[in-house]
């Protein structure tokens, strides 16, 4: 793995400021997801958490997800969807075809 660029380094040192700081109402992850997209240039995506009362993982920040498929996301089971698939396996997941792809 090449080390982090300037670029990066930055970026990872700003999620951490948010992430330390946190708030009562989540908005710093709400913060972290923009920094993150912006980074990466997207125009969607989802921060979740696991809860242990329920063992789901529920929606904590979003930007870009349709209004229709709102419920569908807010509490995912871990090995389910994409975000469940990654929670299960403890890393990112990476699709080509959202159609083929296992």
């Amino acid at each position: 793995m090449d080390a982090p660029t300037t670029t990066d380094a930055n970026l990872l040192k700003r999620l951490e400021q948010l992430l330390i700081q946190g708030s009562s109402d989540n908005s710093h992850l709400q913060r972290t997801l923009e920094l993150i997209l912006a980074h990466f240039d997207c125009v969607t995506g989802t921060i979740h958490g696991l809860d242990p009362k329920s063992g789901l993982l529920v929606l904590l920040a979003q930007r870009g997800i349709p209004e229709v498929i709102m419920e569908k996301v807010s509490r995912i089971p871990v090995g389910k969807g994409m975000a469940g698939l990654a929670a299960q396996r403890k890393e990112a997941v990476q699709v080509c075809n959202l159609q083929t792809d296992t």
